[in-house]
């Protein structure tokens, strides 16, 4: 969300006296303006574009709120082992040069309204991300990838009035490629075949992210050995996107500070008195 949407809604809440500014959140641009300013010194959690609004926000708040753990940048994310393709990031590492069934099976999941029963792809949000989406589809090619399978917006009678991508797999991509490092956030994977573990480990986290990995084999002493060296909040074995309450969820780098969920959340609202007495 940009500053002026922020604004906006900001503003929307004020008309309606629902008190948004008793919350304390004024955002603006310049480097006088203020990003947060929390009642009391009182804890905050953010979920902010990374490279804009992030950073934007580590220069202006207060020292305490960051000294806190309290912002949560939850965004993109590194790549992962197996056959599932990362909700949050771009890259789907095989163990094997051949990417042509990931692209059959992106081919055969059904595009179509969020509501109807048995969609797999709905729509995308809003016509600005479609766009933005768009630009990652005339990027890879550009930059030397292969559309394995889709890399167009979807169309047709029962799409009317929504914005829809089709499902896209890139091969031939490089690390160093746009799709294979910026966040997505749409229906676009792409498919990097690897040699061996070491090599999965080191292009991994070879990002300033780190939300969250899935790993896919049937070792699963490999399996344990590969999340502990992935750099990544959460790491799913054989499943993906599992979140209990229960559970902390957070990134590290810049993928956030602090946690949501578990006693760990609960901790990061909290502040630790030391109280000394002395009863002679």
């Amino acid at each position: 969300m940009s500053y002026s949407e922020f604004e906006l809604i900001r503003r929307c809440f004020v008309d309606e006296g629902l008190g948004f500014d008793r919350d304390g959140v004024v955002l603006g641009i310049g480097d006088d303006a203020a990003i947060v300013q929390p009642p009391n010194g009182m804890a905050i959690a953010l979920s902010l574009d990374t490279l804009v609004e992030g950073v934007h926000f580590l220069k202006h708040a207060p020292a305490r709120l960051l000294a806190r753990r309290a912002l949560a940048v939850n965004l993109s994310d590194i790549a992962a082992m197996g056959a599932e393709p990362l909700c949050f990031t771009l890259g789907l590492t095989l163990p094997e040069s051949d990417d042509g069934w990931v692209a059959e099976f992106a081919a055969g999941l059904k595009i179509g309204q969020g509501i109807d029963e048995g969609t797999d792809i709905g729509p995308i949000i809003s016509a600005r991300q479609a766009e933005r989406i768009a630009g990652f589809l005339s990027d890879g090619p550009a930059e030397g990838a292969t559309v394995l399978t889709g890399g167009q917006r979807a169309e047709g009678a029962a799409l009317e009035g929504g914005h829809f991508i089709q499902p896209t797999v890139f091969g031939g991509v490089t690390d160093d490629m746009r799709i294979a490092r910026e966040e997505i956030f749409g229906p676009v994977i792409s498919a990097l075949p690897f040699d061996d573990l070491d090599e999965v480990v080191a292009r991994a986290n070879d990002t300033p992210y780190g939300l969250a990995a899935g790993v896919f084999s049937t070792n699963l002493g490999t399996a344990h050995k590969l999340a502990h060296r992935l750099k990544a909040g959460s790491v799913w074995v054989n499943m993906y996107h599992a979140i209990d309450p229960a559970v902390p969820f957070g990134g590290v780098k810049m993928s956030g500070y602090g946690r949501e969920g578990g006693t760990e959340h609960l901790e990061e609202y909290l502040d630790t008195k030391a109280i000394w007495i002395n009863a002679d």
